[in-house]
């Protein structure tokens, strides 16, 4: 990677623009297929900007993440990371809580926490936190004078004093214990939990108390954790009810530039609203999506790159269902749009290519960077595994065995956070249950039987209460969730 950051730094001396761009996209490719990450030095904003076009955007990320973390050290770097755009910073601190919880780094090398501390990253703070331990806790806490900043690590300090801790300091006891309703954000029941503990907080708060303006935080926090533990409609209805209130209005519009809370409400809707209109108008989920904004977030715009891949799953929808004769012509058409606002889009470049190269030999590409989208972007990894099924479909060749069971696993984690049918169904098990590892491929026939059996129940007239009777306790209990949450 040392060669090819050299190489990058004599582009600025080449004079003919068009062969400038053709060389960086030569050395971008170097540089994903490399793995001397550890030996990158980041010297200036035009290397970092490269190394983010380079990593970020696809299956990489998490090498661009570790080259940052080497040189945090290093002010200037920090300052990059800060002015970054959230969706990168947001995304380095998911990279972060993992490591801290698997690395156990020094706490001295966590002091730039303290610079890139935001009032808008206060939820991935709390997170962050939680898998600290009492060190590293208090080696930051004596070092910042951010009032929330320490309020967090006090209270995660005794936490940890009272043996509650879900820190580093608890893991090995933590570990002992199987959590109940595991998902792709966390165990759901822990989920909810924490979000009625937030917003119970907000609640407690008093309107003239000095520490009131910390109410919208722990109700974007609330709406976080609502989102994690997959009651979607209920995020939606927390962040109208805030947008709502007078005085948040007034600090929006008195606010210089964009605040952090306004770009943090803005984030959630579009991790949101996307995937309601998938599962509640998944013909016509654009316009599903525009009219809810129109009437429920006014002043706040979807991302257009998130409405183009809800056209595409209104295509391939369809197409899957036999009801589009043209539909590959429309994805390709689409595709195009894609890689015009996402040019390192690797499920996009594909597509566009659909005619020309093999789009199969893609395929382990793809899906590692939908992998990527499944916590940040769920509908549009979900929007890439239904295209990724129809282009095997068209092309008339099976999935091999590690992609199958690959994208079986995915669709079954979806399910696992939002029990809906559309990630758990006869056609996708039919096509991916065969070619998949057999210990997935049973747990994927299992939920259908289990739903199966609980509507021959229904029709029959039976209560649903016995409907699931003879069905495993976990199917059970997501079964009797699925139909409070109002998914299935």
């Amino acid at each position: 990677m040392k060669t090819i950051m050299k190489a990058f730094s004599t582009l600025a001396e080449q004079p003919d623009v068009f062969a400038c761009w053709q060389e960086e996209l030569q050395l971008r490719r170097r540089l994903r297929r490399s793995d001397a990450w550890q030996e990158v030095k980041i010297g200036t904003r035009t290397e970092y900007e490269f190394l983010q076009r380079s990593l970020f955007y696809g299956p990489q990320r998490d090498i661009f993440f570790a080259i940052l973390i080497n040189n945090l050290a290093d002010q200037s770097v920090l300052a990059l990371l800060r002015d970054s755009d959230p969706g990168v910073v947001t995304g380095f601190m998911d990279y972060l809580a993992n490591y801290i919880e698997k690395q156990h780094p020094p706490a001295a090398s966590l002091g730039f926490l303290i610079h890139l501390y935001q009032d808008g990253y206060q939820p991935r703070y709390m997170r962050l936190i939680k898998v600290m331990d009492a060190q590293q806790c208090t080696y930051l806490m004596a070092r910042t004078g951010n009032r929330d900043l320490r309020r967090m690590l006090k209270e995660h300090l005794e936490r940890i004093k009272d043996g509650k801790s879900g820190g580093i300091a608890d893991q090995s006891a933590r570990g002992r214990i199987s959590q109940p309703w595991p998902t792709i954000h966390g165990d759901k029941i822990e989920l909810l939990a924490e979000a009625a503990k937030v917003l119970k907080r907000k609640q407690d708060s008093q309107p003239n108390n000095d520490n009131s303006d910390s109410r919208w935080d722990n109700l974007a926090e609330g709406a976080e954790l609502l989102w994690q533990a997959g009651l979607l409609t209920d995020c939606i209805a927390l962040l109208n009810r805030m947008i709502q209130d007078r005085d948040l209005e007034e600090t929006f519009a008195n606010a210089a530039g964009t605040p952090p809370l306004h770009r943090q409400v803005s984030r959630l809707l579009d991790r949101t609203l996307p995937l309601l209109g998938i599962l509640a108008a998944p013909l016509h989920p654009r316009g599903w999506v525009l009219d809810n904004y129109r009437s429920l977030f006014p002043g706040f715009s979807p991302e257009p790159g998130s409405l183009l891949h809800l056209d595409l799953y209104a295509i391939v929808a369809a197409a899957l269902q036999g009801r589009r004769q043209y539909a590959k012509y429309e994805i390709i058409q689409k595709a195009v749009q894609l890689q015009l606002l996402r040019e390192d889009d690797p499920l996009a470049a594909a597509l566009v290519q659909w005619d020309r190269t093999g789009i199969l030999d893609s395929t382990p590409t793809i899906i590692e960077g939908l992998a990527a989208k499944m916590k940040s972007q769920p509908h549009e990894a979900f929007t890439g595994l239904e295209l990724l099924r129809y282009v095997h479909i068209q092309e008339s060749k099976a999935l091999d065995r590690p992609y199958a069971t690959r994208m079986l696993e995915m669709y079954l984690q979806l399910f696992n956070w939002l029990p809906h049918a559309v990630f758990m169904n006869d056609l996708l098990v039919t096509q991916l249950g065969p070619l998949s590892d057999e210990d997935l491929r049973d747990e994927a026939e299992k939920i259908l039987a289990a739903r199966q059996h609980d509507r021959d129940y229904e029709a029959a007239g039976i209560p649903s209460s016995g409907a699931t009777d003879k069905i495993e306790p976990v199917l059970k209990k997501k079964l009797r969730l699925s139909r409070d949450m109002g998914v299935f």
